[in-house]
């Protein structure tokens, strides 16, 4: 005898669209779950880092994997009289001693208000490129650092292809009620990952 056949009736259909549905949300759940895993992974992997940089505390934030060593040093130069106090921080890659980032904290015994300017702050973020780089050109523009207006650039065609970055900034002159008297130069061979992580959450007190 010949196997009757039996079309599929409403109740086949209403269940297989209700398996489907169940397995989309299943799936849909899971990747929601990897999404959110990452992130919390990623936001686990920075800390916000505090350093002495003579009379400065010098934060930022910092990826937990890249380990680095620190250094300070101190130099006093003198300018048309006007005394120059600096403070320098330099981090050390563990793994990688040719990726630094250097941060120099100049306070000065008498300020002159074009110390500040746009302009003034340019030509140091251009000049300290092709000091320390040996650059053969820069493009420095207006950014922000820490929050606060200043220059931020990199260099092009650096000695031995290096990454060269820098930033330059007024650290007192945000508010009106603090008189500006000290400059900070950012210098960074690190990578632009690391570098924009450090500028844009540094905080110097």
């Amino acid at each position: 005898m010949l196997p009757i056949y039996q079309p599929a009736t409403v109740s086949d259909h209403v269940c297989d669209n209700d398996e489907g549905r169940t397995v989309n949300r299943i799936v849909l759940f899971m990747v929601l779950l990897v999404l959110v895993a990452n992130v919390s992974a990623g936001e686990a992997s920075v800390s916000h880092i505090s350093e002495q940089c003579g009379r400065w505390t010098v934060s930022f934030d910092w990826s937990d994997t890249d380990g680095y060593a620190k250094s300070v040093s101190q130099a006093d130069n003198e300018d048309n009289r006007v005394k120059i106090y600096t403070d320098t921080l330099t981090l050390t890659s563990d793994e990688d001693p040719v990726k630094t980032i250097k941060i120099s904290i100049m306070k000065y015994s008498k300020w002159n208000s074009s110390l500040a300017e746009q302009s003034n702050l340019m030509n140091l973020a251009n000049s300290t490129l092709i000091k320390s780089g040996s650059c053969k050109d820069t493009r420095v523009s207006s950014g922000e650092v820490g929050g606060n207006p200043g220059m931020v650039g990199s260099g092009l065609e650096c000695r031995n292809g290096q990454i060269m970055n820098v930033a330059v900034y007024c650290v007192d002159g945000s508010s009106l009620a603090i008189a500006p008297s000290t400059l900070a130069i950012i210098l960074s061979t690190y990578d632009q990952d690391s570098t924009d992580r450090l500028v844009n959450s540094i905080h110097i007190e």
